[in-house]
């Protein structure tokens, strides 16, 4: 099951999806509620948990459809912080997880002002939505890949003043509760990420209990490593890491 970032969409991991085919794997992605293809406002979300109870329809539907008897999560940057909280919460469903860059703190700067409408209008107007402000070149070193993002028709920059407090919220809670994490997981991190902090995923592997965790960080690559010039490497990490355990 393949889970993508904030203001993402599915689509654009179709060459994971081919290269996790190769080894035998019937691969599923999702766009998230209010994002891609899907309903709903874009960058909005009530409760995060809906997030996770997407994930899980999305596992039941594919069970469904498949002979599989074993269910991995890749999830990238938001992706990466769903597909942890749910095996947190929902462990026992799962073989493991692949977590890429999660969003477990930003680096970004969100300016004061952002933070403080945000928080204030949760509440009372929790679908008012701002700009991120999210600069496409600190994804990849690939131009390419940062022109064909600022281009995606199903690509937004809008994040809901709920979805901010709930995204902190799970950041916390995700962090806090990483001894429930006992399945195996490999986490990988971009060193020179400059959407979400590197450090988060170290203090994050540290605190999962699970006695198969993994934790790669490539040197200077930026946030999207499944995209970098040196993507090569990722893959075949993940493919490894996988393989291994199917």
């Amino acid at each position: 099951m393949l889970a993508h970032g904030q203001g993402d969409h599915g689509g654009r991991y179709a060459h994971v999806a081919e290269r996790m085919a190769r080894i035998g794997l019937a691969v599923w992605a999702l766009d998230h509620r209010g994002h891609g293809k899907s309903e709903g406002k874009r960058g909005h979300v009530d409760d995060f948990d809906d997030y996770l109870a997407d994930i899980g329809s999305l596992i039941r539907i594919a069970k469904k459809d498949t002979s599989a008897v074993k269910t991995f999560l890749i999830g990238h940057s938001l992706g990466g912080l769903i597909v942890i909280d749910y095996a947190e919460k929902h462990g026992d469903e799962l073989a493991g997880l692949v977590a890429s860059g999660p969003l477990l703190r930003l680096r970004m700067r969100v300016s004061p002002a952002k933070a403080f409408i945000g928080k204030m209008l949760s509440s009372i107007a929790p679908a008012f939505s701002m700009d991120t402000g999210l600069d496409p070149n600190l994804l990849s070193h690939d131009q390419k890949i940062v022109r064909d993002y600022a281009s995606d028709p199903l690509v937004h920059s809008r994040a809901s003043a709920r979805f901010y407090t709930e995204l902190l919220r799970a950041e916390h809670e995700t962090i806090r509760t990483a001894d429930k994490l006992l399945l195996p997981c490999l986490l990988m991190q971009g060193g020179a990420d400059g959407i979400v902090d590197p450090s988060a995923t170290v203090d994050l592997f540290k605190k999962v209990a699970s006695s198969d965790k993994t934790l790669k960080v490539y040197d200077g690559f930026y946030h999207e490593i499944l995209n970098e010039p040196g993507k090569e490497s990722v893959l075949s990490d993940i493919e490894a890491w996988l393989s291994a355990r199917i």
